[in-house]
């Protein structure tokens, strides 16, 4: 069984993995970027070699990663070659799942794929995969603004990707078949959670201490897991859990601003999101004691850079026939001011 990991950037989905990829019945590589692809599922026979628009703010385009290639034991040729002999996405899969379970030399019930923006796909892998299930990982969106503006992101973008991210997955919250964990009850009961995951998609039940003995002397993805430059937290097998994470003046003014923004209707329209609001985000997974710091906000404007990443954003995209000039004021304004403050 393949189960598809999802979630805005910095959240908490490489730590999950490698717990993941730490027991005899379950398997998690790097991510692959494939399965986030819409083509996949509706073009799958160009998908391998072409790329998606992205719901993601972050992100301009989606499609295959070589980069994680090799913790599969594979390259992008074999990918290829894997998926011109299969004429659907469904058979793909099976054919790639075999092919993991012999490199890694474990016949494991279920394989885990943690590309973030998975989340562009949920409604379309839970059709293909009748029996499969969608994880979904939130996190403090302080600290993912945060951890963005430390990897170069502009202010704008960095704020409001957690927005457009937690929107995407909202629209499947109920479905019987997704999973919503949180990156905070993940790095403070990271076994347990664990253990309770493969309990509800397996039914097979590894206790915590076991998950952390076999995670702890997990010496493959000490080798192979990628990490990204900006992370504080570089040592495998160290689990850090500081959620405090404090903002300057000049932050604490972006997010406060931030605050006062929704998802436009003509972005919702065009990327199939719900529209809804910064403050309803954060009420609804829990984060309300973000809004007792944050008052007076007004809204948020941008800067160069900030239009710099949205317009290349609309040019790829244009580029790929995925959008058109008339909707080059979706793509350089997905957030309008809230009529009325709810916060």
């Amino acid at each position: 069984m393949l189960v598809l990991i999802g979630n805005s950037p910095s959240s908490g989905s490489t730590l999950l993995s490698e717990l993941l990829d730490s027991t005899p019945i379950s398997l998690s590589g790097e991510e692959l970027g494939l399965f986030a692809c819409n083509k996949f599922y509706g073009d799958f026979n160009n998908s391998v070699q072409s790329t998606s628009s992205c719901k993601s703010l972050y992100i301009s385009r989606i499609g295959l990663f070589s980069k994680g290639l090799p913790s599969y034991g594979l390259t992008s040729e074999q990918v290829k070659e894997m998926s011109n002999d299969h004429l659907n996405a469904t058979d793909f899969v099976d054919s790639f799942l075999s092919k993991y379970k012999e490199f890694r030399g474990r016949d494991a019930d279920v394989i885990f794929e943690k590309t973030p923006q998975n989340l562009s796909c949920i409604g379309e892998f839970l059709e293909s995969f009748e029996d499969s299930y969608f994880i979904h990982i939130v996190r403090n969106p302080v600290n993912v603004f945060l951890s963005l503006l430390k990897r170069g992101f502009p202010p704008y973008v960095a704020v409001y990707t957690w927005l457009l991210d937690v929107a995407t997955f909202y629209k499947y919250r109920n479905h019987e078949r997704v999973i919503n964990i949180s990156y905070e009850e993940l790095t403070n009961n990271p076994y347990g959670l664990v253990s309770e995951i493969l309990r509800k998609i397996t039914g097979k039940v590894i206790s915590p201490v076991e998950i952390e003995a076999m995670y702890k002397g997990n010496t493959f993805r000490a080798e192979h897991t990628l990490k990204i430059d900006s992370w504080s937290n570089q040592e495998f097998g160290s689990i850090s859990n500081n959620h405090n994470k404090k903002l300057t003046q000049e932050q604490k003014r972006i997010f406060c601003n931030a605050l006062n923004g929704r998802i436009s209707d003509s972005y919702a329209n065009k990327s199939g999101i719900p529209v809804v609001t910064y403050v309803e985000m954060i009420k609804y997974f829990g984060y309300s004691s973000i809004l007792d710091e944050m008052k007076g906000g007004t809204s948020l404007s941008k800067s160069p850079r900030d239009y710099k990443q949205l317009l290349s954003r609309f040019y790829h995209d244009y580029k790929a026939s995925d959008a058109t000039l008339k909707e080059l004021c979706s793509y350089l304004n997905p957030i309008e001011k809230v009529t009325k403050c709810e916060n």
